[in-house]
């Protein structure tokens, strides 16, 4: 499969999904046609849609914005729906992106905040610990490790975005030598790193140096 066949399967499977959300289908009461025991939308059919949105905003860094989006859509029409298990799905919900779901991402603060003003009533200063002291993400106990998972954020895109549209002719590291088209193909920062170790013979450490060096640039321009 080529990558720009990838990415086509990618898409896809957004579309799709945010297909099912926005149609409603997702937290439909009822039940199908001629049955009375088959609801249209089960706490099942949720969880997995959730989970799988989850595990395909990880699998490419440029879709993660995207994904999330979509999971803000879902939980959005969950809050708006009678279905009979929507308490447990909000349960779901907060179980899979604040405990299973370990990172923390600019995307994955945007859902905290979304959740907890559709349901203030919840303990959020656990659900969100211990990665941050107090329910309130804004709080000023907060603001540290708020002004660092954005910047890290922040950060990784701005790589990504250098490594992708680096000079190849000009650069000694001479990532010509991998066409940018497979690089781009790929998608993934460590996938690019790693392809300019391998062809260029240069340690995990050197490698470290020359994005600490990078960053302070950011840094200072900033």
């Amino acid at each position: 499969m080529t990558g720009q066949e990838q990415r086509d399967m990618l898409f896809a499977r957004l579309f799709g999904f945010m297909s099912i959300i926005q149609s409603g289908l997702l937290v439909r009461s009822g039940s199908l046609p001629k049955s009375a025991l088959v609801e249209v939308s089960t706490l099942s059919d949720y969880t997995d849609v959730l989970s799988q949105l989850i595990a395909l905003g990880e699998q490419r860094s440029w879709l993660r914005e995207s994904v999330w989006h979509v999971i803000l859509a879902a939980i959005d029409i969950l809050h708006s729906s009678k279905v009979t298990w929507k308490a447990d799905a909000v349960e779901t919900t907060c179980q899979q992106i604040f405990v299973e779901y370990k990172s923390w991402t600019p995307e994955k603060i945007a859902v905290a905040l979304k959740m907890k003003s559709l349901y203030p009533e919840k303990d959020w200063t656990k659900i969100f610990s211990p990665t941050f002291k107090n329910g309130d993400l804004v709080a000023a106990t907060n603001l540290q490790t708020l002004a660092r998972i954005v910047k890290v954020g922040i950060e990784l895109r701005i790589l990504e975005a250098l490594i992708l549209t680096w000079n190849t002719r000009s650069h000694p590291l001479r990532i010509a030598k991998r066409p940018l088209s497979q690089a781009e193909d790929h998608g993934s920062l460590n996938y690019i790193l790693s392809g300019i170790i391998c062809w260029n013979n240069i340690s995990s450490t050197q490698t470290q140096l020359m994005l600490q060096k990078i960053l302070s640039r950011i840094s200072s321009a900033s």
